[in-house]
């Protein structure tokens, strides 16, 4: 049997599928390390906010001090998110009636692209609680 026209490869077409996937292959690879390093990012970013509600909750108590919180939220960090994030750092300010904690930290980086750093500085406040005695003013 004679094979058709249509099924016959064109003898200029050789390697067309090699270069296809040649140029394919880069685009699907960036893709998939973008998404990966966006989870990387996202999970840093959670971390750390969680470490920032772990010092407001040590230092919003009565007798809470920013000491206090800069120490909870470092012991979350370095307990809890020692793989997620590098060069954590973290600042308390306890005011009047309010406390802010701030952390601050690097994303893991999937690939070594120099000049590409993933700092991530998150924050979380909440109101200072007060002793007072029911029916008395504040």
């Amino acid at each position: 049997m004679a094979e058709s026209a249509r099924n016959r490869p064109h003898p200029h077409d050789s390697g067309s599928e090699t270069v296809s996937m040649a140029v394919v292959f880069p685009v699907a690879l960036a893709v998939v390390l973008g998404i990966v390093q966006g989870g990387l990012l996202w999970d840093a970013r959670n971390a750390l906010l969680e470490a920032a509600q772990a010092g407001v909750t040590a230092g919003r108590v009565v007798h809470g001090t920013s000491a206090d919180a800069e120490e909870a939220a470092l012991s979350y960090l370095n307990r809890a998110a020692s793989d997620d994030v590098t060069a954590p750092g973290v600042s308390a300010h306890r005011g009047v009636d309010t406390i802010m904690v701030t952390t601050t930290g690097t994303a893991q980086k999937l690939l070594p692209i120099p000049g590409i750093e993933l700092r991530i500085r998150v924050g979380s406040s909440a109101p200072v609680e007060r002793f007072s005695i029911a029916g008395s003013s504040p």
